[in-house]
């Protein structure tokens, strides 16, 4: 009998503790989110679900023209509102007897302190506006006739907080997850994600259905992502006075990238994003799914974070001397020496970035010579590669196909091997292959240079 009350009580305290971290789709989140995406601005027009797609369009859309909607693509276009701003802001609000406010607890006066994107006589009127779109469309019941939708969204994100991905917070934060955070559902955001204040939003994809069903894989990693902002944001405040001037450095090193792939600006910024991206990364690889890590390493890679693969190097260290290390904060004095590493030494960082690319080092037989008795040609890349290949035609108008019976990769797939059709290769001829760059990746999933995919051979007879 104790045994049995032993039991319950674990699996009642496990129920309350995550019962606590409060999971539902806002109202709040999805009217701003659509009245965003009615205006037009990119980030709030990528809904993946075809069935609340096609719900807003029919009955949203008629009001795309309206004071409210054109005044947030001026709020868009002209002060930069927009992006985690919106949901920042939503979270501010509230709906009471049918009009949208601001919470008690903020001074609208006092806006500019909530942000600084913000000012006082903006912000009034985008209240007002809103509340004229909000009973102009009868919005709630829009909301409400969506309920069953939003309960199966619920359901869904529900089943991926489980024990271990707090456990998982305890251990590399040393803190557990806050009970009073919420995790919003935003059907209308689509792949877009942003932390708040109090919680976080996630947006939500679709099956073959149509049906509000998140990725594992992706949902879960963007929810580890979110979620760390609570706690990273608060480590890098702790240490910004050492990690502003070199971050500042190494923001500037990347900025045009940032400005061309990314909607990240400021060193502070920068900061939080690229150690939250190293937490998520690490949770993937401790959870051995290095496919979807080796992705987010590429992908923040590309948007401006040249140094990350260096810094997921860097947490073999954390990982090798947990004895020393209980917890990421304590790990922090070789983040910041890593940074100031990184921001005084550019010119290696660059070529780093610059050759993240694989690319063709060698070709025999040599490029352009005479291929009429050879076997085979053996192309060598300058980095592992997946195994994976697709060619585009010849590369030339005059160039005949190079004909091949098969393909082969040597063990550490730094080599492949064409095996030649030698019945249909003639004499006096001009050969020539294009390789497909992103039909050629590398192990770590960057498409192959295209300035070197071109191969050409010949049979001419002296």
């Amino acid at each position: 009998m104790k045994r049995c009350v032993i039991l319950l009580l674990g699996i009642f305290y496990i129920h309350i503790c995550y019962a606590q971290i409060s999971v539902k789709v806002d109202e709040r989140f999805e009217l701003t989110s659509i009245m965003f995406g009615l205006a037009g601005v990119p980030e709030y027009c990528q809904c993946n679900i075809p069935s609340y797609l096609q719900d807003v369009i029919d009955e949203l859309t008629p009001y795309e023209r309206t004071e409210a909607i054109n005044y947030i693509r001026e709020l868009n276009q002209f002060h930069q509102i927009g992006y985690n701003l919106v949901a920042k802001t939503a979270e501010a609000l509230e709906i009471k007897n049918g009009e949208i406010e601001l919470q008690p607890k903020y001074d609208i006066s006092k806006i500019s302190e909530f942000d600084s994107r913000w000012t006082e006589e903006l912000f009034a009127k985008f209240l007002t506006l809103t509340n004229e779109f909000y009973k102009q469309t009868n919005f709630h019941q829009f909301f409400e006739e969506h309920l069953s939708l939003y309960s199966c969204a619920e359901q869904q994100m529900q089943v991926l907080l489980t024990e271990e991905v707090n456990d998982w917070f305890v251990s590399f934060y040393g803190k557990s997850l806050d009970p009073n955070l919420t995790i919003y559902i935003s059907l209308w955001n689509g792949p877009n994600n942003y932390s708040i204040p109090n919680g976080v939003v996630i947006g939500m994809t679709g099956d073959a259905n149509g049906n509000p069903i998140p990725d594992k894989n992706n949902t879960l990693s963007l929810l580890i992502h979110e979620l760390s902002h609570h706690f990273m944001n608060y480590i890098v405040e702790q240490h910004w006075s050492q990690l502003q001037s070199p971050a500042t450095q190494l923001y500037h090193l990347s900025k045009e990238i940032f400005d061309t792939n990314s909607a990240y600006a400021g060193a502070k910024t920068i900061m939080n994003e690229w150690l939250t991206a190293l937490a998520t990364i690490s949770y993937l690889q401790e959870h051995n799914n290095d496919v979807w890590g080796k992705f987010l390493i590429k992908k923040k890679t590309e948007e401006g974070f040249i140094w990350m693969q260096r810094s997921v190097d860097l947490m073999d260290r954390f990982y090798a001397n947990r004895q020393s290390y209980s917890c990421f904060q304590e790990f922090m004095p070789q983040i910041i020496e890593f940074v100031k590493l990184t921001a005084n030494n550019p010119v290696d960082l660059i070529r780093e970035y610059e050759t993240r690319q694989p690319y063709i080092v060698n070709v025999e037989p040599a490029l352009g010579s005479n291929i009429l008795n050879a076997k085979e040609i053996t192309i060598t890349f300058s980095k592992p590669m997946l195994g994976s290949y697709g060619f585009n035609g010849t590369g030339g108008v005059n160039l005949k196909p190079l004909y091949f019976n098969s393909i082969k990769w040597n063990d550490s797939k730094t080599k492949m091997i064409i095996v030649l059709n030698s019945d249909l290769i003639k004499e006096n001829q001009e050969y020539g292959l294009l390789l497909q760059p992103r039909g050629f990746l590398s192990s770590d999933y960057y498409q192959l240079n295209k300035n070197t995919s071109r191969l050409y051979f010949n049979t001419c007879l002296k």
